[in-house]
């Protein structure tokens, strides 16, 4: 077998040479609209699955539109920054209200998640660390 290709993440490595080529999108921005809850988490974690497929480099969430934010919203933050962590990625979430940002902080055990709150600007490179 000369190479191979894994449709999923666009992996074309050569044949005991490793990798060849790979492809990442600098940056997928989500927004989230209305509450993230224990009721509407499920259809959000669909839809940032749909988004890391992109492999991007750098995940935003838009948050200006989310009015509240429960545990089971904070936990899937949480574990969206930790997936793109351990993909190569990061995760910043940009534009949150305050007590949004209260809660998101307070389920941040290691304080790792890159928060904007509302009227504060995302520089450029802020969410991988530069």
């Amino acid at each position: 077998m000369l190479g191979r290709v894994r449709k999923e993440g666009k992996v074309i490595d050569g044949h005991s040479h490793g990798l060849v080529a790979a492809w990442r999108i600098p940056e997928v921005e989500v927004s989230i609209v209305g509450d993230l809850d224990a009721w509407s988490a499920g259809h959000a974690s669909q839809v940032l699955d749909e988004a890391m497929r992109f492999r991007p480099e750098v995940l935003v969430l838009d948050m200006a539109r989310c009015r509240s934010l429960d545990t089971a919203g904070a936990l899937l933050i949480v574990q969206t920054h930790q997936r793109m962590r351990y993909s190569g990625g990061s995760l910043s979430v940009r534009s949150a209200l305050p007590q949004v940002v209260m809660t998101l902080r307070a389920a941040d055990e290691y304080g790792a998640l890159h928060v904007v709150g509302a009227g504060q600007r995302l520089p450029r490179h802020a969410a991988d660390g530069r």
